[in-house]
């Protein structure tokens, strides 16, 4: 039995939203390096006391408000039953939210992939990735497959991300649909069929 989501209280939610939108604002307008607590509180309009009540530094504001918002993505998404014979649709469905998810936060998620990138802020964001990823390659992987299960996973995560990058920076005014129909294609043809597979040929391949 599933642990009950515990309850925080709206004020809580509400002065962490306040901090990170405060962060991600003077990212935008000074860079990531020269920002100190007191830049962000006073553009939240909080103070330092309240600040440090929720974190620990500039770092772990980051990387906690890129774990809740990751968290935020697996609650919605939940746990879809994909199998063989709904494989397509059903990762096509899951992959529209992740891009759905991923365009709702644009700027949060332009800085943290694109301005700043560190090692941890990439992991809190790789780390669902993949989980939804197992919970897949789990049911379809072959013991006799050419390619490890963990190879494949990472490679999944890790392509998603780089799409996200390159979508965010320059991209952002193709749908989510269209980046979800993009990946799914690089996913379910590899590369080389990718490049080869003309629009026609796949839409007239049988929908599963």
């Amino acid at each position: 039995m599933s642990k009950p989501k515990e309850h925080i209280d709206p004020r809580v939610v509400r002065t962490r939203q306040l901090l990170r939108d405060a962060l991600i604002a003077l990212i935008h307008e000074r860079g990531f390096e020269s920002l100190t607590v007191k830049d962000i509180t006073e553009r939240a309009t909080l103070n330092k006391a309240t600040f440090y009540l929720h974190y620990k530094d500039i770092d772990d504001l980051l990387i906690q408000s890129t774990v809740e918002l990751q968290e935020e993505l697996v609650t919605a998404i939940g746990l879809p039953m994909i199998t063989e014979a709904t494989l397509t649709s059903s990762l096509l469905a899951l992959l529209v939210l992740v891009f759905e998810h991923f365009a709702l936060y644009k700027d949060f998620y332009d800085v943290v992939l694109n301005k700043i990138g560190t090692p941890p802020v990439i992991v809190a964001i790789q780390n669902p990735i993949e989980t939804m990823s197992q919970r897949t390659i789990a049911r379809l992987h072959s013991p006799d497959a050419v390619v490890d299960q963990d190879l494949i996973i990472r490679f999944m995560s890790s392509a998603c991300i780089g799409l996200m990058q390159r979508w965010l920076a320059t991209s952002a005014d193709r749908s989510p649909k269209y980046m979800a129909e993009q990946c799914l294609n690089l996913l379910a043809y590899g590369i080389y069929n990718s490049l080869r597979h003309s629009q026609t040929e796949k839409e007239n391949q049988p929908n599963e």
